[in-house]
């Protein structure tokens, strides 16, 4: 979890900088991937969080059992499978805007 916190604040910071150069085409076309990939920390971080609180009630004999060794699993799942793809979106973060106008209106 750790490492996608990293690759959140390496992005958050492409993002601010495009923002402090004045390349407002590159921070709007980073937006949307910048967006999902903070919703997949953010989801990485709240799953991981509920883990840990399950852990502390099994240790502590309180709550179902069943319910709460669920709740790891569920929260292990989503760390595997997927808070991985945040790593993926990146590289969509830092990419400038230029593609989003290589072809002109005309055409499309």
């Amino acid at each position: 979890y750790g490492a996608a916190v990293d690759a959140l604040e390496e992005s958050t910071h492409h993002l601010l900088s495009t923002l402090a150069d004045g390349r407002h085409d590159d921070a709007l076309a980073a937006s949307s991937p910048y967006l999902e990939m903070l919703g997949i920390v953010v989801g990485g971080w709240f799953m991981a969080r509920s883990a840990i609180a399950a852990r502390r009630m099994v240790d502590a004999g309180a709550g179902d059992a069943g319910f709460l060794a669920d709740k790891v699993v569920t929260a292990r799942f989503y760390l595997n499978q997927l808070l991985p793809r945040a790593f993926g979106l990146g590289s969509a973060v830092s990419a400038a805007a230029d593609d989003l106008y290589a072809i002109s209106a005309e055409r499309l």
